[in-house]
């Protein structure tokens, strides 16, 4: 069973390699309150969206509607620049794609690239939980 997105470790993103170590994100709301949020402590994409949705600005976070992703989503109704930015030098806003500084009311990181198979992956849990039939696939080492 795969499990949703939100409770996808940090360390399966990009495609397995993970986004390494996270520190600030900075984030200012349309109406100019802004936050910096620690994101050392997160080990999952829940984790990340909890601590953004506790700051000071008036923002949420969430899963964005191609669910491959997160969204931050500015709640203020003010009129400024929605600006999410890197905090420190672990350029978390980069790491999550979130960097933004727009006259929009929301922005989507784009697809983070959960790593779905790995060398652990059983083949019999591909194809549904029916597996694949052997002579379907070849596996060759380069």
């Amino acid at each position: 069973m795969i499990s949703g997105l939100r409770d996808t470790l940090l360390t399966s993103l990009n495609g397995g390699q993970g986004v390494g170590t996270l520190g600030l994100l900075q984030v200012t709301d349309r109406s100019g309150v802004s936050a910096s949020v620690n994101l050392a402590s997160a080990e999952t994409l829940d984790d990340v969206i909890d601590l953004i949705n506790a700051s000071a600005a008036n923002v949420t976070a969430s899963i964005n509607s191609a669910r491959n992703g997160l969204t931050i989503t500015d709640d203020s109704g003010g009129g400024g620049n929605l600006i999410i930015a890197n905090g420190d030098a672990n350029n978390s806003a980069t790491k999550l794609g979130l960097v933004a500084n727009v006259a929009a009311s929301s922005k989507s990181s784009g697809a983070l690239k959960r790593q779905t198979i790995s060398e652990a992956t059983l083949l019999s849990s591909l194809n549904g939980g029916k597996g694949v039939v052997f002579g379907d696939v070849r596996i060759t080492d380069t």
